[in-house]
């Protein structure tokens, strides 16, 4: 099996970390403690590449979207989409990353950055319903003031009697029609995992969406750090090794950082 690249040029990230929503410096950085178990040869391993769309009209505004609104990318979100699509280029071009594979959400932010980060790398893209966004029921447009004054104070009571997080994602978003954290969950790591067996390639870009990747990220960590989940900006990537026995057992997941 052949070792993964380290691309360290995907370790700085330059957005504010005064920021509400910006990265945990603690929990930017690629760790390496699992590198053994990455290169083993009794484990299939698959690095994924998980990045968040360019922006949207509604990301602009600040109002919460989910798979419920369809919307393509404004201006700003082509230039981003460019922008990261020529640097993993770069990367690619200069063997510090080898993606083999691009999936993506079906929803048209999505779909649209990863076209055009496929025509950079000329890799074709593979779409993948699983993939898509939350559905945020009732709170779609709504911002996230609007969502906290409304739903904020049963959203703490849950928080408070549910102290398991497998407990407490049952009953998370505390919107009506909302799909669940653990839907979420389990929809994404299936396609993870489905993806990891059926495709070849060591590493594969996944293109999809915010709150995905957030809860992702969280089912990773542990308690402690959970408190400070990072969330990825538009663009941004999130790195994660998947890995099980050659047979299918014993799979895990490992949140490696988020870089821009």
């Amino acid at each position: 099996m052949p070792k993964f690249s380290i691309a360290p040029d995907f370790i700085v990230h330059s957005k504010d970390t005064s920021s509400p929503t910006s990265i945990n410096p603690a929990l930017m950085k690629y760790y390496w403690s699992q590198k053994a178990e990455i290169t083993s040869e009794k484990r299939k391993s698959t690095l994924f590449y998980v990045m968040r769309h360019g922006e949207t009209p509604s990301n602009a505004e600040k109002k919460i979207i989910g798979c419920e609104v369809d919307e393509a990318l404004t201006e700003k979100g082509v230039e981003d989409a460019n922008r990261i699509a020529k640097k993993i280029g770069t990367l690619q071009e200069n063997g510090k990353i080898h993606l083999g594979s691009i999936y993506s959400s079906p929803l048209v932010r999505a779909a649209q950055t990863a076209n055009i980060v496929a025509q950079e790398i000329k890799i074709g893209v593979v779409v993948r319903e699983d993939l898509k966004e939350i559905n945020w029921g009732d709170a779609s447009k709504f911002t996230d003031e609007e969502r906290t004054s409304k739903w904020g104070e049963e959203e703490k009571q849950l928080i408070n009697k549910y102290l398991d997080l497998a407990d407490l994602w049952n009953h998370l978003p505390a919107i009506p029609n909302a799909e669940k954290y653990n839907s979420l969950l389990e929809r994404t790591i299936n396609e993870i995992q489905k993806i990891s067996r059926e495709d070849q390639q060591k590493e594969i870009a996944l293109v999809c969406h915010g709150r995905l990747i957030r809860t992702l990220t969280a089912k990773c960590l542990n308690t402690e750090e959970r408190k400070n989940v990072p969330y990825a900006g538009n663009c941004d990537i999130a790195v994660f090794h998947y890995s099980e026995e050659v047979d299918g057992s014993n799979p895990c997941l490992s949140f490696l950082g988020i870089a821009e």
